[in-house]
């Protein structure tokens, strides 16, 4: 995991720090910038779009670093109630969307930060889209980890192409590394 967005003039959508996988995410990072709480999205980020089941060196990389927070949950968009298995296997309650209350909509993020009863600040967004995941949450004033997707994005996403949005984006503001 490494740093991207040390100067705040970034845009809204330039994460925090970036990683490659959510097993490469470091908790303990976080801890030092005052990180409690993690709210993990689900497709493309935690399991395959659509996805329940965790890929087992994920899981034990969670559970390692689960040491350095209070608690997490699990943030995502899907509506239908399909993630229980997800939510079982890393004890980890879903924070339900709507087809109104979604993500990046502010109203879902202060559900997460309700949730936790903490200060924004204190919790990170760890997910795969700069919209949904970065952009909502860094407007409500939470931490940002941005990950590699994996897998096959959903039929709208892939309509919409923003795997080429988020590389034109984050080549032109944020991953120096990739100019």
């Amino acid at each position: 995991m490494r740093e991207l967005k040390s100067v705040q003039s970034a845009p809204n959508f330039v994460p925090d720090y970036m990683a490659t996988s959510v097993a490469d995410v470091d908790f303990k990072t976080l801890k030092k910038r005052g990180v409690r709480f993690i709210a993990l999205d689900a497709d493309s980020t935690l399991v395959r779009y659509r996805g329940v089941k965790l890929n087992a060196d994920t899981k034990k990389h969670l559970l390692k670093q689960k040491k350095y927070i209070e608690a997490w949950c699990i943030a995502s968009n899907r509506i239908t109630n399909t993630l229980a298995p997800l939510s079982d296997n890393l004890n980890a309650p879903v924070i339900p969307s709507s087809a109104f209350v979604r993500k990046p909509k502010q109203r879902y993020f202060k559900r997460v930060i309700d949730f936790f009863s903490a200060e924004p600040h204190e919790i990170a967004m760890v997910g795969d889209k700069l919209v949904a995941d970065v952009w909502g949450a860094n407007r409500a004033g939470m931490v940002t980890v941005w990950v590699e997707h994996f897998g096959k994005d959903g039929l709208h996403d892939r309509a919409l192409r923003v795997r080429s949005w988020e590389k034109l984006l984050m080549r032109k503001y944020g991953d120096d590394d990739k100019k």
